[in-house]
């Protein structure tokens, strides 16, 4: 049930992996010398500081509640630790949850029909097999992030040792979990309607609410 890479499996440091990730894709934006790919990625940028500090928090309030920031030890830890701080962890997971949803470009924070507006704008110069190592690493950061939820919020059906059996078990059940929230994610998409880029803050400040309510449920202890 170990992480074999449990030295390097922070918290934090995945977090800010994944900033690291948008800056550069935006950088790529701006590189490109296109004016349109540079409102792409000055969109791109704010999008990520909207959305980071509710990640960042929610995340922050499982490590508490565990007591650790390893990915390891949160994940063995956290089914106890709903029934220690329960409303806690469940608005922490609500927050991380909505972030999620940003991550993966869905709407109202990206459309298909649209996408070199809004979150695949530093994309326009981009073709060929340059086009398709970038959409790649688009659809491989969102594989990431849902199963980041998935090991830290739904921390179960893992393995139990290291046998083929076991690894098969697991492997399968984290297919179906990664089914369930890809569909889950479609379904709330195609319940919503696309907004203006500007009236974004308005909507991730749920998001941060919600964090924030997490950490206030940990510290009065429920």
């Amino acid at each position: 049930r170990q992480s074999p890479l449990g030295g390097v499996a922070d918290l934090i440091t995945f977090a800010y992996v994944f900033a690291l990730v948008r800056l550069f894709f935006a950088l790529s934006g701006i590189d490109s010398g296109s004016s349109f790919a540079s409102i792409g990625a000055s969109r791109e940028l704010t999008l990520g500081v909207l959305v980071e500090p509710t990640m960042i928090l929610s995340l922050v309030v499982v490590a508490l509640v565990s007591g650790s920031t390893n990915l390891g030890s949160i994940s063995a830890s956290i089914a106890g630790g709903y029934l220690q701080a329960p409303m806690a962890i469940m608005l922490a997971m609500a927050a991380f949850a909505f972030t999620v949803f940003i991550e993966m470009g869905k709407l109202p924070f990206d459309m298909a029909e649209a996408e070199q507006e809004l979150q695949e704008g530093p994309l326009t110069e981009y073709s060929g097999a340059g086009l398709a190592l970038l959409k790649l690493s688009i659809g491989l950061k969102q594989l990431v992030v849902v199963q980041l939820f998935l090991v830290i919020f739904l921390p179960f059906g893992k393995a139990a040792n290291w046998s083929l059996p076991a690894l098969i078990g697991a492997a399968l059940i984290l297919a179906c979990k990664l089914l369930v929230a890809f569909l889950l994610a479609g379904i709330i998409e195609n319940a919503m309607a696309r907004t203006q880029f500007v009236r974004t803050h308005k909507l991730t400040r749920y998001g941060l609410g919600l964090a924030l309510l997490a950490l206030l449920a940990y510290l009065v202890g429920i």
